[in-house]
């Protein structure tokens, strides 16, 4: 049903019959078609365990039955407040391996950011000059070291200033220790 009516949000409660709210997120989320749908899951669970859960099967928020009908609209209306706001954010990725970048894409996007990606440096560093972003998503353990080139030179850049910085890297500072320290 998703799939084919594509809604901008899902309310999942955990307790169904059949398919159980963690296997319906999950399922939501293995399939191109519905994988970039938020979900907020509504439960009556108000364990930890079962929160982590949920978000581990790739709801984006949990909130804890009861509550009343005009709290719901709340949840909903400023979900989609958030979401107009976070749009005006974009989000530059640059992540060579395909799994690695789709999966940082659809968790920004699933938080309604919007995102530009490039998976080389070089595309980035030309995609980059003309302030496209207000951050950066950047994995430094790109090959040859381009991740540590490009936040160099991107460092040389005024605009570079005032963009924000997230780093997320499987990187061995150890290996070129000098040139991470001049990175920082």
């Amino acid at each position: 049903i998703a799939a084919r009516f594509a809604p901008d949000l899902i309310t999942l409660d955990l307790d169904m019959p059949v398919l159980d709210g963690y296997q319906t997120c999950e399922d939501l989320k293995s399939r191109e078609q519905t994988l970039h749908i938020p979900v907020l899951v509504i439960s009556a669970h108000p364990s930890d365990t079962d929160r982590l859960r949920a978000l581990a099967a790739g709801a984006i928020d949990y909130y804890v039955k009861p509550f009343s009908e005009g709290s719901l609209r709340g949840l909903v209306r400023d979900f989609f407040t958030r979401s107009a706001e976070r749009s005006q954010v974009r989000v530059c990725v640059v992540e060579s391996v395909g799994s690695a970048r789709r999966a940082m894409v659809h968790l920004l996007e699933n938080f309604g950011y919007s995102t530009i990606v490039y998976d080389t440096a070089d595309s980035a560093r030309v995609g980059l000059r003309g302030g496209v972003c207000e951050l950066l998503v950047l994995d430094l353990d790109l090959p040859d070291f381009a991740g540590l080139s490009l936040l160099q030179d991107l460092r040389r850049q005024p605009a570079f200033e005032r963009l924000g910085r997230a780093i997320i890297s499987f990187f061995d500072p150890e290996h070129d220790p000098e040139r991470v320290r001049e990175c920082a």
